[in-house]
């Protein structure tokens, strides 16, 4: 870059200003103070020339003169024989560059580009201080070079042109290979002697919608390419307009409905050409005149397909129909479909309907839970009473709504609340009481008192699904009237490096051969399409255990027992923070 961040340093360092631009002095006007190399005005002749181009040609990003004279400055005869042209381009709205040339050198010409605004650097990604000085030719595509020269010659004798195309090269690194194509009107400007000293070019950015439009054109013929050819692999179809009328009618269209093209072209879709009654091309009834099924001779299923058509605005402007005479094969498949569909719709409905009765009977207990909350009961029954809400819970999480997809794509959000581990695991234990009697199967459980008196963080909701799924899993399969089930909890304390203690928990169920059947376990791993009730329960609640960061694993150890193994590790609630509970707790009461 030419001035980089520091333009005084073109001027103090080397190479420097008149390196890059042949000339015989240059001048800088930057934060009102002027350097000058070489053969130039004074300082005081500089803010002058600074002051006549602000107050004749603030418009412009610089000026470029054979004759300062000829370029209407009225302090040029002041300048004497040292200098006669100029070159000035605008760094910023007030900061100025110069070149000059004396009179013995002012047969060489500036010409080229010597105004370059912002839009124009925009578009091409060419900075102003690298496009002054510039040949035009440089800056246009080869294939506009002599639509330029025209109408450079053209303006030059005097003549401006109007809405004239003209590619310009991109000078982006990103854009390097496409071009910018602008409509331009062409102008020129004279001195005070009438005399053509510069044209100027004001443009018009149509890239656009010209590569819009080249391409619907291209698509029109791809259109007209394939609606009007005679294959027989082309099938049936009719395009429609933005009125709905028939735009086009292809040969296969005519040998499927009997209607040629020109009895078919300008005619309403709907009503002339589709119709219940008349003499147009018969539907079965108003419904399927909606879904366009077609009579063919007889009543017949059809398939269309409708894609819409843009016109070079982007605006649709109409469709393209192809149409699809459905084979037996087909038409089975489409009625199993529809068979599917209906009977996934009335199962999503019955579930609603479920859901809303179980959430009624719910709030009802919810209610007579609270009313009770507020009467006079002993401890044993408020701890009764709080077990019993915690089994509510997950219920009233679960009917609120329950997102699969997210827990199975493992990016669902958990709570993290303040729980008391040794309160969730009697819960888990009372969840699957019910099961353990029916099926007379006895329920252990070992964990020491340390663990059963932890307080920590985390989602103790999911955590107690999560057990309950996996034990009664267990209690299903268990051998009736024999054996037991033991649920084990064993706890590891770590300290981290930030002061925050984390507790390792694994937790084991155990249960008697044959334990859970290898095919459910294999669906607690693997999802599939025909995958089992109780295996999608398995594989949720794996689920669950890995969005917890945790693992699972299903372990036959002999021929007597299998065990279900669960790693999970929650941050431990500080000491101080459980007494400052309890003291809060006593000067409430």
């Amino acid at each position: 870059m030419l001035l980089h961040d520091a333009p005084i340093g073109i001027f103090t360092q080397s190479p420097n200003v008149m390196d890059l631009v042949k000339s015989d002095g240059a001048a800088l006007y930057f934060r009102n103070q002027v350097w000058l190399l070489g053969m130039t005005p004074t300082e005081l002749q500089i803010r002058d020339i600074v002051t006549w181009l602000m107050e004749y040609h603030d418009g412009s990003t610089g000026l470029s003169t054979d004759s300062m004279t000829e370029a209407g400055y009225p302090g040029a005869a002041e300048l004497g024989d040292a200098v006669c042209g100029m070159a000035a381009i605008k760094i910023t709205s007030r900061d100025f560059i110069f070149w000059f040339r004396s009179h013995t050198t002012k047969e060489t010409k500036w010409g080229n580009i010597n105004g370059w605004n912002s839009k124009a650097e925009d578009l091409t990604g060419l900075p102003v201080q690298e496009a002054i000085g510039m040949p035009l030719i440089d800056l246009v595509e080869d294939d506009s070079v002599e639509v330029a020269k025209k109408v450079l010659q053209l303006a030059l004798r005097g003549k401006g042109e109007k809405n004239i195309e003209i590619k310009l090269k991109s000078f982006s690194n990103q854009d390097s290979n496409s071009s910018i194509i602008l409509v331009v009107n062409s102008c020129y400007s004279h001195d005070m002697k009438d005399n053509i000293v510069g044209v100027c070019f004001v443009g018009q950015d149509v890239t656009r919608q010209k590569l819009m439009m080249d391409k619907n054109t291209r698509i029109q013929n791809d259109y007209v390419a394939v609606v009007r050819n005679p294959s027989k692999l082309i099938p049936p179809i009719f395009i429609i307009n933005e009125s709905g009328c028939c735009s086009e009618w292809n040969s296969a269209m005519e040998k499927v409905s009997g209607t040629k093209r020109r009895g078919a072209i300008d005619k309403m879709l709907v009503g002339e050409l589709f119709c219940h009654h008349g003499f147009g091309y018969q539907v079965k009834d108003h419904d399927a005149l909606t879904k366009l099924k077609i009579v063919l001779n007889d009543y017949v299923e059809a398939l269309i397909s409708v894609n819409k058509r843009m016109n070079s605005e982007g605006k649709i402007a109409g469709t393209l129909c192809f149409l699809h005479v459905a084979s037996p094969e087909l038409q089975h498949s489409l009625q199993v479909q529809k068979m599917s569909e209906q009977v996934a719709t009335n199962s999503l409905r019955e579930l609603a309907y479920l859901r809303q009765e179980i959430r009624n009977s719910l709030n009802g207990i919810t209610f007579m839970q609270d009313l009770m909350e507020t009467t006079d009961l002993t401890d044993e029954q408020k701890q009764l009473l709080r077990r019993k809400a915690l089994c509510q819970e997950p219920l009233a999480k679960i009917l609120d709504g329950m997102d699969l997809e997210s827990i199975e794509q493992c990016y669902m959000e958990l709570d993290s609340v303040e729980f008391h581990l040794g309160e969730t695991l009697d819960v888990v234990i009372n969840q699957v009481m019910t099961l353990s009697r029916e099926r007379q199967v006895v329920l252990l459980q070992d964990w020491s008192a340390e663990v059963s008196s932890m307080h920590l963080y985390g989602d103790n909701l999911r955590l107690q699904q999560i057990l309950a799924d996996f034990l009664s899993s267990a209690l299903q399969f268990a051998p009736v009237s024999q054996g037991s089930i033991l649920l084990q909890a064993v706890a590891r304390k770590e300290l981290t490096v930030t002061g925050v203690q984390i507790v390792h928990i694994e937790f084991r169920i155990i249960d008697p051969a044959p334990g859970i059947p290898e095919a459910l376990v294999q669906e607690m791993f693997q999802h599939s399409q025909g995958i089992s009730r109780g295996g999608h329960g398995l594989y949720v609640s794996q689920k669950l255990v890995k969005i917890m960061n945790g693992t699972v694993q299903y372990v036959r150890e002999t021929e007597r027992s299998s065990f279900i193994i669960i790693l999970l590790e929650f941050p431990l609630v500080k000491p101080h923070r459980l007494e400052n509970m309890i003291t809060e707790l006593l000067v409430c009461l």
